[in-house]
């Protein structure tokens, strides 16, 4: 199922019942999708080329291999925290990462000061191969 939205002019040709007024707008399509074994990765690929994918890394200051590749390094990663399961006044945390090719990236989440052992979420988003 997806989602269309209608420009103003397409929602107004359909008041007028005039069907050279009509646009079609198709739908974004799921064409492949994985997950693996431990369920720790996955990635979703549409039919105009996006692909979503992510994962969880149980500790940082590493490269992540992506699940499947980018067309090239002009994607978007967003992070998160998965290890950080109490509050702590003292404490600090950030998540960053660069370095990115088309098929990996280096992750970096950090608390408390000094550890960068924290587990991290992570999705990536972009135009596959």
């Amino acid at each position: 199922l997806g989602i269309n939205f209608l420009s103003q002019e397409a929602v107004d040709a359909m008041d007028s019942m005039d069907p050279t007024k009509l646009w079609f707008v198709p739908a974004e399509c799921v064409v492949e999708a994985w997950i693996s074994a431990d369920g720790l990765s996955w990635y979703r690929k549409f039919s105009s080329g996006l692909v979503f994918q992510g994962g969880t890394v149980p500790t940082t200051d590493v490269f992540v291999t992506l699940p499947t590749p980018f067309a090239n390094a002009n994607y978007t990663i967003a992070l998160g925290f998965t290890g950080l399961q109490t509050p702590d006044s003292g404490a600090y945390a950030y998540s960053q990462c660069g370095v990115k090719t088309h098929t990996s990236f280096f992750l970096r989440a950090r608390s408390g000061g000094t550890s960068y052992s924290e587990s991290c979420d992570w999705v990536a988003f972009g135009l596959g191969l």
